[in-house]
């Protein structure tokens, strides 16, 4: 039971209460972003893309959409910025 608290604590975290929004797999993230499973694992590790992983050493990662919009909007205009030199 202990297990089952602790993904729900997670899921509520990852996921805003009353989302509705199903959570994407790694290959269904790739695809809906037009790149490689691998680049999204890679982001994941070098970038700190959002992601909500679950279990043990098998573990099963799935994306939240619009967390992840989100982020990507954010990263992107961070880096338009620091281009720039504009201030952030």
């Amino acid at each position: 039971m202990s297990n089952l608290n602790t993904l729900i604590r997670a899921l509520a975290a990852f996921v805003p209460s009353g989302d509705s929004t199903p959570l994407l797999t790694r290959k269904d993230l790739a695809a809906r972003l037009q790149i490689t499973e691998k680049s999204v694992e890679n982001w994941e590790k070098s970038y700190g893309l959002p992601v909500l992983k679950m279990g043990g050493s098998g573990q099963v990662v799935r994306y939240h959409w619009p967390t992840v919009k989100a982020w990507i909007d954010t990263e992107t205009e961070r880096h338009l910025k620091a281009e720039t030199g504009t201030p952030a």
